[in-house]
């Protein structure tokens, strides 16, 4: 049996060998973190900007995960025109993310 007493410079194929982890991996960067915060930010600002007709239909078909069809019967509306109005506040959305 060998044993390998790790040093400060380790072969690169040995760790590969044994599977080893030299950084954690598991855990997000904190530049990731404030950038998502960031973005997460921006869209919340971008969605205020909104009428509350568009913000309901965002918050229905996005956050309550109501298909489209299921909200053109509530609105009494056809599926298509709830998929028009979807995607004409999504066109909306991205120029307010874009500014």
């Amino acid at each position: 049996m060998v044993q390998i007493i790790p040093s400060r410079e380790d072969s690169l194929d040995r760790l590969m060998d044994e599977n080893a982890q030299q950084f954690s991996g598991g855990e997000e960067s904190v530049e990731n973190i404030v950038l998502h915060k960031l973005e997460v930010d921006k869209l919340h600002t971008a969605l205020a900007m909104l009428t509350s007709e568009e913000q309901a239909l965002i918050q229905a078909l996005f956050f309550e995960e109501h298909t489209e069809s299921e909200l053109a019967v509530k609105l009494g509306i056809s599926q298509p025109a709830v998929y028009k109005r979807k995607m004409k506040i999504l066109k909306k959305l991205k120029s307010f993310l874009e500014k």
